[in-house]
């Protein structure tokens, strides 16, 4: 018995440990799991914060939309800037879609996207315009209208005719976007053309390094109030930044080779085209993709105007090639001054564009040869009493005509009855095996067609 008592509570013990030593091995592999759970929800917590983080990062977003006539440029341009191969492209559509990435002026980790809108060169697309500027995005856009430096007699009328297609779409779009914010995008073109200071530069010429972050200062609207606009400045306010790109700058040298272009050629060309981004307070810029000339400089505005980054470079007016006037750094005391002192080709400036910068006259030849004479239409009723006589006389003569040919029907018709008639009453001479002679057939005695047939004649009239 003492044994058995020994034995079975060492049993019972031996239950007893077991089970609690098994009960904490349990709650040791809970609490290692409950550990790697709030471990794992961690790491999720961490990761989804920091991405919620570098969503609100994001700027928002802003569009360039590129207008232009045909092989103005646009789209090498716009490859150049995205660093692709302008040997490789391709014909767009209508209406393309594109972007690019940038960095916010303050914050080189937070990135924002420049929606790009290219419009086929052609106005019969211009309507496609409501889906790139709407009245969503119309505070954030800016348009860029590329011009054909290789054929610069064309170059203003191009300009004109894009300004009034895009002012239009703008003024009809303003009708469905409330008065403020139409005084509001107004305003803030006044304030940017204002607010225009040049780049500090170090006493070697370069831009101050010191100076990179930053930023043009708003002027507030007291200040605004205090301060007028230059003359002929921003007299077409379309609420919108505009840039003005001459393209294939470098076919200039083709031109003074061809053409016998000089140097006050390109001066009064670019004098002119300022006047014209004087009144729509717009930047202008000469680039070549071709030689990648000012393509970066392009870029690094489009990033000033639209994300407030530093201006990249002050106005450039020495190089032909490469003219830079950003927004607000122009006047027309300037260019009356730049037209004074560097002007040769006239006096006058006032004088229409195209009387000094006309189409050369081996492209007028070429065009007038190739052309096909214009047919001018002549007056309805001139034209049908010019030919009353003629038609009157085609008639007559159809008339005898037909009358002739109903004639001689009858009287072959006639001739051929009594021929019948005649073949049917001759008497039949009998044939002998003498006679060498061939019977002879009674000739008619008459050649009148039968009395029927001129009665039927007489009856009817042809």
């Amino acid at each position: 018995l003492f044994f058995f008592s020994k034995s079975w509570l060492n049993h019972r013990f031996h239950r007893r440990f077991i089970s609690k030593m098994a009960s904490e091995n349990d709650k040791r592999e809970e609490n290692i799991e409950n550990e790697e759970d709030t471990s794992n929800i961690n790491l999720w917590e961490k990761i989804l914060s920091e991405a919620s983080r570098s969503v609100s990062d994001r700027v928002e977003s802003s569009n360039a939309v590129f207008i232009g006539d045909k092989l103005s440029g646009k789209t090498t341009l716009l490859a150049r800037v995205q660093g692709l191969d302008i040997s490789e492209l391709k014909k767009g559509v209508a209406l393309d879609y594109s972007f690019i990435e940038v960095s916010n002026a303050d914050d080189e980790d937070s990135v924002s996207r420049i929606n790009i809108w290219q419009l086929e060169g052609d106005s019969g697309y211009s309507d496609l315009l409501k889906f790139a500027i709407t009245k969503e995005n119309i505070d954030r856009t800016l348009v860029v209208i590329t011009l054909d430096m290789s054929q610069p007699w064309n170059a203003l009328e191009s300009l004109k005719k894009w300004l009034n297609i895009a002012q239009k779409h703008i003024q009809n779009l303003s009708q469905q976007v409330p008065p403020g914010i139409i005084d509001e995008i107004k305003s803030n073109q006044v304030n940017d053309f204002l607010s225009y200071t040049e780049v500090s530069t170090t006493e070697e010429g370069k831009n101050d390094p010191s100076l990179k972050n930053v930023v043009k200062k708003r002027k507030t609207a007291e200040e605004l109030a205090s301060i007028p606009l230059p003359e002929g400045a921003l007299s077409e306010n379309l609420g919108v930044p505009i840039v003005v790109v001459g393209c294939k700058t470098d076919m200039m040298v083709q031109l003074e080779k061809e053409y016998s272009y000089k140097e006050s050629h390109f001066e009064y060309i670019q004098q002119y085209l300022r006047r014209v981004c004087l009144q729509y307070g717009a930047a202008l810029i000469y680039t070549s993709a071709k030689k990648d000339l000012n393509c970066e400089l392009f870029l690094n505005y489009l990033r000033h105007r639209l994300y407030s980054h530093p201006l990249p470079s002050n106005p450039q007016l020495l190089e032909k090639e490469s003219i830079f006037i950003p927004s607000g750094a122009d006047s027309i005391n300037k260019i009356r001054v730049d037209f004074k002192e560097n002007q040769t080709l006239t006096n006058d400036f006032d004088l229409p564009f195209e009387d000094v910068i006309s189409i050369p006259k081996r492209l007028q030849n070429a065009e007038l040869s190739s052309m096909d004479p214009i047919a001018v239409a002549e007056d309805d009723q001139e034209f049908l009493i010019k030919h009353r006589e003629t038609l009157e006389k085609e008639e007559a003569k159809d008339k005898e005509k037909n009358k002739s040919g109903f004639l001689s029907s009858l009287q072959k018709l006639g001739g051929t009855v009594e021929q019948e008639e005649a073949t049917a009453t001759a008497p039949t001479v009998p044939t002998t095996a003498a006679s060498s002679t061939p019977p002879t057939a009674v000739k008619p005695t008459s050649t009148n067609p039968p009395y029927c047939i001129l009665l039927l004649f007489r009856g009817c009239s042809p």
